[in-house]
């Protein structure tokens, strides 16, 4: 029974160690404009996961966000989110970020076909 314990303790510390680093603060300079970013760059933000950066896309289509309370329309974020946010957001100047990027570039290929 004492090695179960051991065993169970140890494999909990693990996933807990793994979960401390996904909740880590995204950090970086500068600031991204929700107006015209892309789903890759709004996900630097913190707190804007994938989801989030797209549900931000889907909702600026209909009308660009003018202020940080727009945003509180999208689903989940709120108060707490807002100031997180609010030194690294704009609506109108350019985005201007010092952040890694994880764009992925995709390779468009071509195909011609020829058929007589």
């Amino acid at each position: 029974m004492k090695r179960f314990t051991k065993i169970l303790i140890s494999f909990l510390t693990l996933l807990f160690c793994l979960s401390l680093g996904s909740l880590q603060a995204k950090t970086f300079e500068g600031t991204i404009n929700v107006n015209t970013a892309n789903v890759n760059e709004l996900m630097q933000l913190p707190g804007i996961g994938k989801v989030k950066a797209e549900n931000i896309v889907e909702m600026r289509k209909e009308k660009p966000f003018s202020s940080l309370e727009d945003l509180k329309k999208v689903k989940g974020i709120g108060d707490k989110r807002l100031e997180s946010l609010k030194p690294y957001v704009s609506f109108s100047s350019s985005t201007n970020t010092q952040a890694p990027t994880n764009t992925t570039q995709e390779k468009s290929t071509e195909s011609v076909s020829t058929q007589n």
